[in-house]
């Protein structure tokens, strides 16, 4: 079960190619989507953590919106 507060690990691939990696996408996340949700290093080198927190206030168009946002950033089906 996921609570309100998950944290997701991210495909290795493709996340980092317009920059530095993790900062680079929580930026884009945020630039291109509006989308505010902290992107960060994972314990292995070159991996990546996203850290996601729904409320009672988000609905299921919101979390549609961030996957679409992913698929397009990262290149994932």
């Amino acid at each position: 079960m996921i609570g309100s507060l998950v944290t997701v690990p991210l495909p290795t691939r493709n996340h980092s190619s317009a920059g530095d990696g993790h900062d680079t996408l929580q930026l884009r996340l945020r630039q291109r989507y509006q989308i505010e949700c902290p992107v960060f290093s994972g314990i292995q080198p070159g991996t990546y953590l996203l850290r996601i927190a729904l409320q009672a206030y988000n609905d299921l168009d919101q979390v549609e919106r961030l996957v679409g946002a992913l698929r397009e950033e990262l290149g994932a089906n």
